[in-house]
């Protein structure tokens, strides 16, 4: 919202994905997923390798997480942008 509300360039691109290599990183990964939906958290889904490479083309990821309510974005352009909304 407030990327929006101020013009801020920061080059957001919604969405975030949490990829598995080995069996370990699965077994943590779906742990950590486990975790936050006993807290309520309903922003992120299990996705399996063939639904994970429609999302990243990487054929050594076993599954991982995508957590829609996440996302990146350019940190150093952000902080410039709300320097400037704050002046």
């Amino acid at each position: 919202e407030r990327i929006d509300k101020f013009g801020i360039s920061c080059d957001y691109q919604p969405g975030y994905m949490y990829a598995a290599v080995k069996p370990s990183h699965e077994a943590f990964l779906r742990d950590m997923l486990d975790s936050w939906q006993s807290f309520g958290y309903t922003g992120a889904r299990w996705l399996g390798p063939q639904e994970t490479r429609q999302l990243v083309d990487c054929p050594y990821y076993r599954g991982g997480i995508h957590d829609l309510e996440n996302g990146h974005l350019h940190p150093l352009n952000y902080a410039f942008g709300l320097a400037d909304a704050a002046v």
